[in-house]
């Protein structure tokens, strides 16, 4: 074997086992972080849905809705959008808000609160370790909820929605497309 084999050998596997210690590290902080205030979301009860509104941001639609835009917790099982933030109803969920998330990195549940009435296209897209939706329901919240095109395309692990109740949910032909795992509402 020649020099420069070895030498480009022996970086290979330097580079191979930083890269695994530093998964691991990334792995451990995560886990050490959840019992401080460190940002990762909380597990509340499904029924407290604005304990989660610290880790959302949105943008005015009216005088009194607003639209979630943006998720910045972490968590490694259901993330809930809050019903308000602020003053604000929450009424929508934008395309951009799990954009930049680490929602791609562990595994979700994701559950809706009963005020959103729209859900716009790709909004979930390329989440792939969303594993189920909820969509809630309350009896004061009886508006219908209407899913955009391509809302959950790519969520490879997404396996079923539930909607609660007698919530009513439209899906776009296309919300749950290249969802290989998907068994149904």
């Amino acid at each position: 074997m020649s020099k420069r084999l070895k030498i480009s050998l022996i970086l290979t596997t330097v580079v191979a086992v930083a890269l695994f210690a530093l998964s691991i590290g990334l792995t451990a902080a995560v886990w050490a972080g959840l019992g401080g205030n460190t940002g990762v979301a909380p597990q509340s009860p499904v029924s407290d849905w604005n304990t989660w509104a610290k880790y959302f941001e949105c943008e005015q639609i009216t005088d009194t809705t607003a639209a979630v835009t943006k998720y910045s917790g972490t968590n490694l099982g259901d993330v809930v959008i809050p019903a308000q933030i602020g003053k604000y109803k929450i009424t929508a969920v934008r395309n951009t808000v799990f954009a930049d998330s680490t929602l791609k990195a562990v595994p979700v549940t994701l559950r809706i609160p009963p005020s959103i009435t729209s859900i716009e296209n790709n909004a979930f897209s390329g989440l792939s370790n969303l594993q189920s939706v909820v969509f809630g329901y309350s009896e004061s919240e009886t508006a219908a909820c209407t899913v955009g095109e391509f809302a959950f395309s790519g969520c490879t692990q997404l396996k079923i929605v539930k909607v609660e109740g007698s919530r009513n949910v439209s899906f776009s032909s296309n919300a749950f497309f290249a969802c290989p795992n998907f068994s149904g509402i």
